[in-house]
């Protein structure tokens, strides 16, 4: 009471309110309620505008949409409690429930859900999309939680929509969830005549009251699905399509998601300081590379608690830089062999595996110096150590068998990527040999093949031609280098120029031709970044002076113009200006002049001073002072001093420790 009333009169008196209402989470007696009143008087004019724990929940008894709008709100209470613990569920939906109400307090509701939500009821069904790590499952896992609060029975499906079918009730109220329903690989789903059975169920849920669908996909492999069928163009998916994207969530959208985060996660308080340091949160919620998934991931003690405070702000630096290697960590270093094995044949399967499947596929892996018995043993234990890290296992309903899924989908995504192929040969997981088997093999059945991306494929030439063994002599590689020249120029123009200067290195293609010269003269036009311009130079090399000089100087034409829009964010992330705060510490133009010629000669491509000048023109000077000012560590805190913008300012407020 005392210090209510030493805290809060002062600035009661210098706001001078002309009501003021006090509201306090724990219970009030009458008693308690008239001892305040006297403690705020004159401000408090009367006990009913002290509200307790009591008149709380008063309020969210009779107002109960917003007890089921707001998370937060529903696990304290017993209501929705009973309502989740009594729901109607079928199979492993029991365990999605439990997973979604145990995140819901992490979980942070921005303008996306609201949107999903309007979509979901007024179209019965809906397709969230998005790249990886963007939130799809989360927010469409919260969608389901607030349904089966409303009495929806949930039906997950784990593989294919007869699942669903065998439980449609035309009596009940259903909601059907299907997550990542293309899976990874669009083609084995239109095989399985997916694209049909969509439709159809869709339509199905559109006309019944009662129903209500929703699935997931990521936005690449539903678009491309859509380009190999017309059943999805011909039935307007598009209607009920609803895309997230990183985007559209605000700084203070991330900075709620981050702070969700560190304060329902299991960080040490150590960790957490390091994040606090100078506004480390700041940093993080401005990344271009923020993701929730990242966020998830840099946060959950299980992934780093191995990881010392005075090395975890590197680690959190490293993991937003190289977004793709977040796995590499706990693949590499906190999984034995055995374990690695298991997660591997899990990917490998391409779905969900039955434990029974899984104990098989390892025993049968060739291993000749070991026996049955040991084998047995390492399956048990490396389940044990993979289970809860980077595999989930769930039971059926009567308990006799489990179905292991990844723990993340991501997760998928770092073991059967080409990049994590060359990090396990480099780690001797795979012998060179075997690396090199590998890429042939995935060589062999790709390359040539139009229907898969080209990214990928040009991504998989690439690290052929890098090899020293077989895969660099495939004939597979060697047409489709000489295919080059009417490939897609706006994917990778970075790598299709080294793989066309290799082409020509073998006589594949003839760079004296006019269309040699065209190739790479589109390959100038496709590019949009300084890395993709710098390695269009060995290419350009191979042109003949008189077709090479005209590509060259619209070469560096493009180049000024691409560091003139970005050299801001590169004088900002390479920290050229980081201590400027006045123009009479150092010339800071020339300083971005030195760096800008720095950078043209690191790529290669020759620009003029006046070129130079007018690039490094292109940097506001003083919202760099302003900016750098707005970091300076004041002396009563850990922190920064205050400043910036408004938005920076609600940042501060929302990580404020009081």
């Amino acid at each position: 009471m005392r210090k209510l009333a030493s805290d809060e009169i002062p600035k009661l008196n210098a706001l001078k309110p002309k009501r003021y209402l006090l509201v306090i989470s724990l219970g009030l007696s009458r008693k308690n309620k008239a001892k305040i009143q006297t403690a705020l008087s004159p401000w408090v004019t009367s006990e009913s505008d002290i509200y307790g724990q009591e008149d709380l929940n008063d309020l969210l008894r009779r107002h109960s949409k917003v007890e089921q709008s707001h998370y937060k709100l529903w696990f304290g209470s017993v209501g929705v409690l009973t309502r989740l613990l009594n729901a109607k569920v079928v199979g492993r939906s029991q365990f999605k429930i439990e997973e979604a109400r145990e995140f819901s307090s992490r979980y942070v509701a921005t303008s996306s859900h609201a949107t999903a939500a309007a979509k979901l009821e007024e179209m019965r069904a809906i397709i969230i999309t998005g790249e990886p790590g963007v939130g799809k499952s989360t927010l469409a896992e919260q969608l389901a939680l607030q349904y089966v609060i409303k009495d929806f029975e949930l039906c997950c499906i784990a593989t294919s929509l007869e699942e669903a079918e065998e439980f449609w009730d035309n009596e009940r109220k259903q909601l059907f969830y299907f997550d990542d329903f293309l899976g990874r690989n669009y083609l084995l789903a239109l095989q399985r005549n997916e694209d049909s059975h969509i439709v159809n169920f869709l339509k199905r849920v559109s006309r019944d009251a009662r129903k209500r669908f929703i699935l997931t996909s990521r936005t690449t492999v539903l678009n491309q699905g859509k380009s190999l069928t017309d059943l999805f163009r011909i039935a307007n998916i598009e209607r009920t399509e609803y895309e997230i994207r990183i985007d559209s969530l605000s700084l203070m959208d991330k900075g709620r998601i981050l702070y969700s985060h560190i304060w329902h996660g299991s960080l040490g308080s150590e960790h957490i300081d390091e994040i606090y340091i100078n506004k480390r949160y700041a940093t993080i919620s401005k990344h271009r590379n923020f993701n929730p998934r990242l966020i998830a991931f840099i946060t959950d003690f299980q992934k780093v608690g191995n990881i010392s405070a005075e090395k975890y702000w590197s680690y959190i630096e490293d993991t937003l830089s190289n977004p793709a290697d977040v796995w590499a960590h706990v693949f590499v270093t906190q999984l034995n062999s055995s374990a690695r094995l298991l997660v591997r044949l899990a990917v490998l399967n391409g779905a969900n595996i039955s434990e029974q499947d899984l104990m098989h596929s390892f025993h049968s892996y060739p291993k000749p110096d070991e026996m049955p018995a040991e084998r047995a043993d390492q399956f048990a234990a490396a389940l044990q150590l993979s289970v809860g890290a980077v595999l989930n296992r769930t039971l059926n309903e009567s308990g006799e068998s489990a179905t292991i899924t990844l723990f993340n989908p991501s997760l998928g995504d770092y073991v059967a990527s080409l990049r994590n192929l060359t990090a396990l040969e480099t780690g001797k997981i795979v012998t060179d040999k075997q690396c090199d088997e590998i890429l042939s093999r995935l060589a062999r059945v790709s390359l040539l093949n139009e229907k898969i991306d080209l990214p990928y494929r040009l991504d998989l030439a690439n690290k052929c031609v890098m090899r020293k063994r077989e895969a660099n002599e495939l004939p597979e590689l060697d047409d489709f280098l000489r295919r080059l020249g009417n490939s897609d120029v706006s994917d990778r123009p970075d790598i299709q120029g080294w793989l066309l200067y290799e082409a020509a290195s073998r006589g594949l293609v003839e760079s004296d031709s006019d269309e040699y010269a065209r190739k790479v003269e589109s390959l100038i036009e496709a590019s949009t970044d300084s890395d993709e311009f710098s390695a269009l130079v060995a290419p350009l090399d191979r042109v003949p002076r008189d077709a090479a000089e005209p590509l060259i100087r619209r070469l560096a034409e493009l180049y000024v113009q691409t560091l003139k829009e970005s050299v801001r964010d590169s004088v900002y992330e390479d920290d050229i200006l980081g201590d400027y705060r006045s123009p009479d510490d150092y010339d800071a133009v020339e300083k971005v002049r030195d760096h800008v010629r720095k950078r043209a000669s690191s790529d290669g491509i020759e620009i003029s001073e006046r070129e130079i000048s007018d690039i490094a023109a292109a940097v506001d000077y003083d919202a760099v002072m302003e900016a750098n000012w707005s970091h300076v560590p004041s002396d009563d805190s850990s922190g920064w001093s205050g400043g910036g913008s408004s938005e920076l300012s609600d940042l501060d407020d929302l990580f404020d420790r009081g």
